[in-house]
């Protein structure tokens, strides 16, 4: 080359197994020959680096095949697609057909040629009938999985009693052991709250509660004025089942 001349990098021919990385101007390849800004100055020798290419294989244990790839010495393995299979969601890739190590896409770097296995597991659709609530939607859980408890917003006049595999609310689901082992639908609870006042003889509140349809109101503590008696309240308010204003009766 003459001085000053920018070269061209040289053609090789293809290493099975590797990957030209590049020319480097030192034997331990520490300093990269630029080909498009550097310019021979004196007689150099450049050095190969190549890098260990590995074979990574995928076992997608499904009808839709995944082509192997070829991936650098100590990369990452970028993860690979893979079509919807109906009924099942992709739990993972793993090294093993058992399924007992599994491969982590951030963190394990190919050092070999390998082969991981797709590993399925069944779901199933777990679908929310909110009796009034705000719509929810349809969610996803593995089979044998436990069921996280939607969300629910509040229900003006009422309160949220659960989720019920009927829609005659005799069997509650319980979150804690109950597990899905099928498609289901649940079926929200809410019972009717109610507005009960006492009020004391002139009219003046003296106690306002919401009380659940069919539960009791809590009667609050009363004085009578002087030269009166109190007798009761005029108005029943034992398992309520509308809204109440109640006053005392009194006698003289």
């Amino acid at each position: 080359a003459a001085d000053n001349e920018i070269i061209q990098a040289p053609v090789m021919e293809d290493r099975f197994g590797y990957e030209l990385e590049g020319w480097y101007r030192d034997s331990a390849l520490t300093d990269k020959w630029d080909f498009e800004t550097d310019h021979v100055h004196s007689n150099i020798t450049l050095y190969a680096k190549w890098i260990k290419i590995h074979t990574v294989s995928f076992q997608s244990n499904c009808e839709a095949s995944i082509d192997s790839v070829p991936v650098k010495d100590n990369q990452l393995l970028p993860m690979p697609e893979t079509k919807d299979r109906p009924g099942y969601l992709l739990a993972g890739w793993y090294r093993d057909s058992t399924f007992t190590t599994k491969w982590d896409f951030e963190t394990d770097k190919v050092r070999e040629d390998v082969t991981l296995y797709a590993k399925w597991q069944k779901v199933y659709t777990v679908t929310f009938v909110t009796n009034g609530g705000d719509p929810l939607e349809p969610i996803i859980v593995y089979e044998n999985g436990l069921l996280a408890k939607p969300d629910m917003k509040d229900r003006f006049g009422y309160v949220f009693k659960g989720w019920y595999n009927d829609p005659t609310f005799t069997v509650m689901w319980n979150d804690q052991t109950d597990k899905v082992s099928s498609d289901i639908t649940l079926y929200a609870k809410w019972n009717r709250l109610y507005t009960v006042q006492f009020q004391d003889e002139a009219g003046n509140l003296i106690s306002k509660q919401s009380v659940e349809a069919g539960e009791d109101a809590e009667a609050p503590k009363y004085q009578a004025p002087d030269g009166c008696r109190f007798v009761k309240w005029n108005v029943e308010y034992r398992q309520v089942n509308k809204d109440l204003i109640i006053s005392p009766v009194l006698e003289r």
